[in-house]
C-alpha cells in the first residue's frame, strides 16, 4: 500500500496527512484537560506507567520496587501510546 501523501504538496514520499494533523490539533487543548473528554486516559496513566516500569525492570534485571529502579536508563517516546524504546 502506498504511503499517504501530503495534501499540501505534490511530493509522494511523505506520509503527512494535513487533514489528520488538523484533526489532532483541534483535540490538543482538550487532551491536557484532566477533567475533559480524555479524563479516563489520564486516570489510567499511573497504572499504565507502573506496568511499563515493571516490564522494563524485568527485561533489564532491575528491582521495580527500588527507588531508582530505572536510574541510568534512557528511553525515547514515540507517538504511539505505549511507544517506549528503552536502552540500558
Amino acid at each position: 500500500m502506498a504511503p499517504a501523501t501530503d495534501k499540501s504538496t505534490s511530493e509522494s514520499s511523505t506520509t503527512l496527512d494535513t487533514d489528520e494533523v488538523a484533526r489532532f490539533a483541534k483535540l490538543a487543548a482538550e487532551w491536557w484537560d484532566t477533567k475533559g473528554p480524555f479524563a479516563p486516559l489520564h486516570r489510567i496513566n499511573p497504572t499504565r506507567l507502573t506496568y511499563i516500569r515493571d516490564q522494563l525492570c524485568t527485561h533489564f534485571g532491575r528491582d521495580p520496587k527500588a527507588a531508582p529502579s530505572l536510574s541510568g536508563s534512557r528511553c525515547s517516546i514515540s507517538a504511539a501510546a505505549a511507544g517506549w524504546w528503552p536502552s540500558p
